[in-house]
């Protein structure tokens, strides 16, 4: 569970210094265009702050180990949720999600580690 834990928290800073530094370029690749100064402000303290809290959380969760299992639980809820609204666009979009593929195939693969992790320690 531990290196789940340190690869959810280096992916999420990396993501989050991404998305501060370069949100034109991180936009751009998820495919969302923010209107000007406003629009940009918000995919910055959204995406990067949810990122960042995100790294925080799972760094801080990998150093306790009675954090393990609930943080595992809670990626499992997030990677679920995630994959299950994809797959929703998915279909609507005849499977044209261009780079958000990329996302997807990480949170499927995310969520199914999560779940395996979470039986195994049952």
């Amino acid at each position: 569970m531990t290196t789940y834990l340190w690869f959810n928290a280096v992916a999420y800073a990396v993501f989050a210094i991404w998305c501060t530094l370069r949100p034109e370029q991180t936009s751009t690749f998820l495919g969302l265009r923010p209107e000007g100064a406003k629009g940009m402000s918000e995919f910055i303290a959204v995406y990067g702050g949810i990122e960042a809290g995100l790294a925080a959380f799972f760094a801080i969760a990998a150093v306790k180990p009675a954090l393990h299992a609930p943080a595992v639980l809670m990626a499992a809820c997030v990677y679920v949720g995630l994959v299950a609204f994809r797959s929703i666009v998915l279909v609507r979009s005849d499977f044209a999600i261009g780079t958000a593929s990329y996302a997807y195939t990480f949170e499927l693969v995310m969520a199914v580690i999560a779940i395996a992790l979470l039986l195994r320690a049952r």
